[in-house]
């Protein structure tokens, strides 16, 4: 029973797969037992869509900042929005130039 309190205030709902402190949060307003924690934190660890969702490596580095053009139009990039729902124009991606 309580892995089905757990599995339900972790996946369910729209938004789904809660961390270990929100699904906490959700179960802890109407129910409780002991270890209850550390069963949500079990729980949540080992949730295979979580794992595969979270991925294994994190962009933790610096950003470096970008060189300071010298002149005008020395350096020109774009910034790409692909595979949006279509516009009522057929339009389905949105581009930003900066220069």
């Amino acid at each position: 029973m309580r892995d089905n309190l757990i599995k339900e205030k972790q996946s369910g709902g729209l938004a789904g797969h809660f961390s270990i402190d929100k699904t906490y949060e959700q179960l802890n307003r109407f129910y409780l037992w002991l270890k209850m924690r550390s069963e949500v934190e079990k729980y949540v660890k080992t949730c295979k869509v979580c794992q595969y969702a979270k991925g294994r490596s994190q962009n933790t580095d610096l950003y470096v900042l970008l060189p300071i053009p010298d002149r005008s139009w020395d350096m020109v990039s774009m910034d790409f929005v692909l595979g949006l729902p279509k516009t009522q124009r057929g339009n389905d991606s949105i581009s930003q130039n900066t220069n």
